[in-house]
């Protein structure tokens, strides 16, 4: 007797997928998400445990993953260690299990499908962001310190985090569009998504968002694209810096700080000072997780910045924060599993893949994105999806 679909576990599992996407809609659902992605990482740990051997290709996934929860099981108590082991395997492990994830005979449930659902639901996001910002316009006057204050403040998303999920997006619009042959509503329906998506990056200010896609699409412009996808990608990236320069007021601020100023009166300069202090005083075995705040508050308070310290202003850096709670052998595994994703997705040919992870390597320098559950869930969701790629032969070529 044929198997029910809704009983097919290929289907439940990518079916979950798509709620999880449209979650990004009603972004303030984090335990939603949660749950989801607990449920998903179950399915794929019954689907494919069995069949797992360790390589040396998922060597430094597993590595990172028992590295991070040997750190929490020893420094936190119990019921906090359960949850970071949990974030652990989902981040790390977990995606390495997920062999065949879109194998399915369903045509309705596919990896395309899906990452176009994905960035409609983002651009739906992005609407709602753009009208909240012209509403409140009498408010703010366009300034662009005001408009981004008043958006965190109301609608309670780090524009952090939306930069992140909206550059994944952009990426997966361009590898589309560059794929779209004799489909004029197809092109246009992506370049105005790529538009609003690209005006909510400019209207939040995410510098790092911004000034990665422009540097990721001219990587590939230059290295992987052929003649006249060259020209496309050049002029996306041309339009882009114009529209940074033209409709923002901050990168202006930004230069004209640096001219005028020491590095030393920078807002992130006591940040990474503090940061990279604890590192050299725990450079092997870095510093106990539960402590290291007050560590750093108290770093902020003698080089007089009470406010970073009343904040409890984190590392502002994956890098960092790994080295800080790990030591350096903790940062190694970590720097070592996004070289074997970034020399893979080369080896393999799938640049969308390449410049999402070259986006998150870039996305890590500024922001600590997997200590929070929106930034942990867009990175277990792409790794969720794409990272067969690294692993398996007959993913080549985006096949």
């Amino acid at each position: 007797m044929k198997k029910s679909l809704f009983l097919n576990i290929d289907f439940i599992m990518q079916l979950l997928m798509f709620i999880c996407c449209a979650s990004i809609v009603f972004y303030r659902v984090v335990v939603l998400q949660s749950i989801l992605l607990i449920i998903l990482s179950i399915l794929v740990l019954i689907k494919n445990i069995k069949s797992f051997k360790l390589n040396k290709k998922n060597w430094p996934f597993i590595t990172l993953g028992i590295f991070l929860s040997t750190i929490y099981i020893i420094n936190y108590d119990q019921s906090i260690s359960l949850k970071k082991i949990g974030e652990s395997l989902m981040l790390f492990i977990i995606p390495v299990l997920s062999n065949n994830f879109f194998i399915t005979n369903n045509k309705i449930i596919n990896k395309k499908n899906l990452l176009i659902f994905y960035s409609i639901c983002v651009s739906f996001l992005c609407l709602y962001i753009i009208n909240f910002y012209f509403y409140y316009s009498p408010h703010h006057k366009y300034d662009w310190y005001l408009a981004r204050f008043f958006i965190e403040l109301f609608l309670k998303f780090h524009s952090t985090y939306i930069g992140v999920w909206v550059g994944v997006s952009v990426f997966i619009l361009i590898d589309v569009l560059l794929k779209i042959k004799n489909n004029l509503l197809g092109i246009l329906s992506i370049v105005i998504m790529i538009i609003i998506q690209i005006s909510t990056l400019l209207i939040l200010n995410t510098r790092m968002a911004l000034y990665s896609i422009i540097i990721i699409s001219l990587i590939n412009s230059l290295l992987f694209l052929n003649k006249k996808q060259k020209i496309y990608g050049l002029i996306i990236t041309l339009t882009l810096i114009t529209s940074i320069l033209v409709f923002t007021n901050r990168y202006k601020e930004d230069t004209l700080f640096v001219v005028k100023n020491s590095i030393v009166n920078s807002p992130r300069y006591p940040i990474y000072y503090c940061s990279l202090k604890l590192i050299k005083d725990s450079f092997w075995i870095g510093n106990n997780p539960t402590t290291l705040q007050t560590k750093q508050n108290d770093c902020y308070t003698c080089l007089h910045h009470k406010e970073l310290a009343e904040k409890d202003t984190n590392s502002h850096s994956q890098y960092f924060d790994f080295f800080l709670k790990g030591g350096v052998f903790l940062f190694i595994a970590f720097i070592i599993m996004l070289f074997h994703k970034l020399k893979y997705t080369l080896q393999t040919k799938n640049y969308l893949y390449f410049s999402i992870s070259l986006f998150f390597c870039f996305a890590f320098l500024t922001e600590n994105i997997l200590s929070r559950q929106y930034g942990l869930f867009i990175y277990f969701f792409v790794d969720l999806i794409f990272i067969n790629v690294v692993f398996d032969e007959a993913h080549r070529n985006n096949k």
